[in-house]
């Protein structure tokens, strides 16, 4: 085996064809921590707002939240988060069914 050979065998890079899934991904994690980040800032705006008319919000009778900034900006953060994993789970278990996947567009 030449030095080359050698090299691109012990290579852990991710290669060439994996780089638009990769890029994908990153562009996806980065769109969801700017969704989080906003529904944690508006919540920071709701809870302040709605503190004078509302002390605690019951979310489907199995929990309150009391309405202060911080409590409804990380409730707000929370909800957010998992309705996306939820998303995102569901588009790369639909993605494994792909028969196009590989082919050029």
């Amino acid at each position: 085996m030449t030095e080359t050979e050698t090299e691109s065998a012990t290579d852990d890079r991710p290669s060439d064809a994996d780089a638009p899934s990769m890029r994908g991904r990153t562009i996806l994690i980065m769109v969801g921590i700017s969704v989080v980040l906003t529904a944690g800032i508006l919540g920071l705006f709701v809870g302040a707002l709605g503190a004078d008319q509302v002390t605690e919000l019951v979310v489907f009778n199995l929990f309150a939240v009391p309405m202060t900034p911080l409590w409804v900006a990380g409730y707000a953060m929370a909800a957010t988060t998992t309705v996306l994993i939820v998303l995102f789970g569901v588009v790369a278990f639909a993605a494994q069914f792909d028969t196009h996947a590989d082919e050029p567009t």
